[in-house]
């Protein structure tokens, strides 16, 4: 195979892994499953493979509405990365002017997972695929309590 042939395949394999990555992000806009598997990855890195329990527990919040949802499941179980984390990049994506609030059992784990979700809008390449409009305002708070994002609209408030 010469040097040429090498480039060519390679360029191909390359074309096929940004189309396939696109499909994959147009699945993610739709599907909050789809995004979590996407876009999230897990402690070390690698990306998220969901249990039938955390599909279940998406399916459990309306896509629209107020909710009110408790979930009780033990440590380790990815209930905050599952639950606020990738839900609040996942609808902030859909829709920048929804408003959030992070309530936790200490004002540190709050700020900890608002710190997280500042993280991934700021640097995950598969979030800015899947929502390259979600991004902080310039105008807006960036802190550990409160974030802004780009909006149409005008609000006093943050949207996390």
């Amino acid at each position: 195979m010469t040097e040429y042939d090498q480039k060519s395949e390679f360029s191909q394999r390359q074309a096929r892994r940004r189309a396939l990555e696109r499909l994959h992000a147009e699945a993610a806009r739709r599907d909050v499953n789809e995004f979590c598997q996407f876009v999230m990855r897990d402690p070390k890195g690698r990306l998220w493979r969901q249990a039938p329990f955390h599909r279940a527990w998406h399916e459990l919040l309306p896509l629209a509405g107020p909710v009110r949802l408790l979930i009780v499941a033990p440590r380790e179980s990815a209930k905050s990365s599952q639950m606020v984390v990738a839900r609040v990049l996942w609808e902030l994506g859909r829709n920048a002017e929804l408003r959030t609030k992070v309530i936790c059992s200490t004002d540190d784990l709050a700020a900890k997972l608002v710190g997280e979700i500042a993280r991934h809008i700021l640097r995950n390449r598969r979030l800015q695929l899947v929502f390259p409009e979600l991004r902080p305002d310039p105008e807006g708070p960036w802190t550990r309590s409160q974030l802004r994002v780009v909006r149409e609209g005008f609000s006093k408030d943050a949207s996390d």
